[in-house]
């Protein structure tokens, strides 16, 4: 989709929609700018016509152990 995208414009590199990544939020402002989600959050999300989602952050599995290759 880029390359097709890039045909007839440039592309230029950026972050996220309106640099709301935490990562670039953290690079602008500091680490204690926003934290980070943790569990029991809630995270509402609103579309103006097509309506909203409510969501609580859950604690995620611990991850796998990667072996070393032989």
């Amino acid at each position: 989709m880029s390359a097709v995208a890039s045909a007839w414009r440039a592309a230029h590199p950026s972050g996220t929609c309106q640099g709301g990544c935490l990562a670039e939020l953290w690079g602008r402002h500091g680490r204690d700018f926003l934290p980070p989600l943790r569990p029991g959050d809630v995270v509402t999300t609103t579309v103006e016509l097509l309506g909203g989602t409510r969501n609580r952050i859950v604690p995620g599995v611990a991850p796998h152990e990667i072996r070393p290759g032989r």
